[in-house]
């Protein structure tokens, strides 16, 4: 029988909290239908933990369940992990129920007397949780490790009986119907390309997995060119005033463009972040700090009286170099990067993304549009190397092809989108998608839905 290891609970519960709070954060969720799917789903996958767990030898390190932090704050799971000799399989599996046609490209699913296309893919899913896999590994590994495992990662792709008709998989995931079938796969895929010491190293690494240190991780994969949006809340002489005193100071600074509601003005700045970090400003406070020990020293040398007309100047001047730093800060509204939060802040990973390619002569673009609720917030055609960025904190970034930014600030959880041809690629959980036509989007659960 193999040998199951469990993992380490801390980080299964960050995971499982954050589906959680989304679950509750969906205005018509269906508990009930929620919970029906999650005991098809756990009988499903107890049924391959059991073959899997009596079929295989110990010679097999079993994980179930096993949940990643790859970047900050985005998790991904895979159902069981086998640790042999032969391969690390990554064992993903589907209780789908239903009639289902499985084509390399996509999969449909047989309604009323018709096909019609299943939105989400497992081969896709399949392929993405070993890219990501690897990534985990090469972080967690030596080099010399890491480019031993990373030849010998197999995904398999594990379906109910009865229920999938399968055409033109793809080799490089095998496709297997049932636990047991699944476990001879494992068991009769030949070789011996792992060390004994290299099996256990990987499995320690997987049961210990942790939580990543967010600002470590920002710091040293982010210190290569560090955007940011700088907004000023006055007229356009004075926008343009500070963005030359950017410009001064030998940042790439972007075009000024109105903020929406023609509330001000806003440009985007890039500098190498090792360099900002290195010649960040004193805190504001520091001048009037400053100022207060040179008079603290004047203070112990004078008399009473002057004592007291000191004291008043200091109040006077107090003030006014207050009321100062509240007007700088109303118009410009930036500061430096000084807190682990803040630097959270400023990488940003978009959560979904349009980005229009090329497209033929006789074609005009792509016509995209972005409802919220009843307001149209996009609405237009748009031309090569135009992008899209939505954000988990319901901002969006449009960036046209001439380099102007607009950004947006969304309401409802649930959007309606249309991009109207195959001419724009959607990008999503790191998958890619063509010719969705209409679809909404689900912030609260990061799903787009059919």
């Amino acid at each position: 029988m193999a040998r199951i290891i469990k993992q380490n609970s801390k980080i299964k519960k960050v995971f499982y909290d954050s589906i959680k709070q989304a679950n509750l954060r969906k205005v018509n969720y269906d508990f009930e239908k929620e919970k029906d799917n999650k005991i098809k789903g756990f009988k499903g996958e107890l049924s391959v933990i059991v073959s899997l767990f009596l079929s295989l030898s110990k010679e097999f390190i079993v994980i179930n369940d096993a949940v990643f932090e790859v970047t900050p704050n985005q998790f991904f799971q895979i159902d069981h992990l086998v640790i042999g000799r032969s391969k690390i399989f990554l064992v993903e599996t589907k209780t789908w129920n239903g009639e289902f046609d499985c084509l390399q490209h996509t999969w449909m699913y047989k309604g009323l007397n018709k096909y019609t296309e299943a939105y989400k893919n497992p081969i896709q899913q399949c392929k993405f949780h070993n890219q990501v896999f690897k990534q985990w590994l090469k972080d967690n590994l030596s080099q010399e490790e890491f480019h031993i495992a990373e030849k010998h990662i197999q995904s398999l792709l594990v379906l109910n009986k009865g229920f999938i008709d399968i055409n033109e998989m793809p080799p490089e995931i095998p496709v297997r119907i049932g636990g047991d079938a699944a476990a001879n796969y494992i068991k009769d895929t030949p070789g011996k390309n792992l060390s004994e010491d290299l099996i256990a190293k990987i499995a320690e690494k997987i049961m210990n997995a942790e939580l990543l240190d967010h600002y470590k991780w920002v710091h040293d994969n982010c210190d290569i060119m560090d955007v940011r949006m700088v907004y000023i809340y006055e007229n356009e002489e004075t926008a343009e005033q500070i963005r030359k005193s950017y410009l001064n100071k030998n940042y790439r600074v972007g075009n000024l463009n109105v903020i929406e509601g023609n509330i001000g003005y806003c440009f985007e700045i890039t500098q190498d972040l090792e360099k900002e970090f290195s010649r960040q400003v004193k805190p504001q406070t520091s001048i009037v700090n400053t100022f207060f020990e040179n008079i603290n020293y004047i203070i112990r040398k004078s008399s009473f009286k002057k004592m007291i007309v000191i004291i008043v100047i200091v109040f006077i001047l107090h003030s006014g170099i207050t009321k100062l730093f509240n007007v700088i800060n109303k118009a410009l509204e930036y500061k430096y990067l000084e807190t682990e939060k803040e630097v959270e802040a400023v990488v940003q990973i978009p959560v979904l993304e349009f980005v229009v390619g090329s497209y033929p002569s006789n074609v005009r673009g792509t016509y995209i549009l972005v409802k919220d609720g009843d307001k149209h917030i996009i609405d237009g055609i748009f031309q090569t190397d135009t992008t899209v960025r939505f954000y988990e904190d319901k901002k969006v970034h449009l960036r046209k092809s001439d380099g102007e930014i607009i950004e947006y600030s969304l309401i409802n959880d649930i959007i309606d989108l249309k991009v109207a041809n195959q001419y724009t690629t959607i990008n999503h959980n790191g998958e890619s998608y063509i010719e969705l036509g209409v679809f909404k989007y689900d912030f609260s659960l990061n799903d787009i839905i059919k």
